[in-house]
């Protein structure tokens, strides 16, 4: 799993997963195992990076953002010799929050 968007040390994880592991499940084990208390998972989902051969013979990069509910190694059967790649995505989705102090309590 390519994970760069969580720290710049962090290039790939590497997970164990089964037929029955979810994208979200994925999402959870990188965070535990990366141990990142202060990023919030529900803002992160899977891709799916592939190169797809045009008619013409040349190969397109596709990416293919993935459900939570989704099985990746399902995926990655269909897609054999590595031409299948998994990767954590930031969504986009987010929405900014301003906070304003109003009052300071005095001592």
């Amino acid at each position: 799993m390519y994970a760069g968007c969580l720290r710049p040390d962090i290039q790939y994880k590497t997970v164990g997963i089964n037929s029955a592991t979810t994208c979200d499940q994925v999402v959870d084990m990188i965070f535990n195992n990366c141990k990142l208390p202060f990023k919030d998972p529900k803002l992160f989902y899977l891709s799916l990076d592939l190169k797809i051969r045009n008619a013409d013979g040349t190969d397109v990069d596709a990416s293919i953002p993935l459900e939570g509910n989704a099985h990746p190694l399902k995926f990655q059967k269909c897609y054999p010799n590595s031409q299948a790649k998994f990767r954590l995505q930031m969504s986009l989705e987010g929405k900014l929050v301003r906070i304003y102090e109003i009052g300071r309590a005095s001592c």
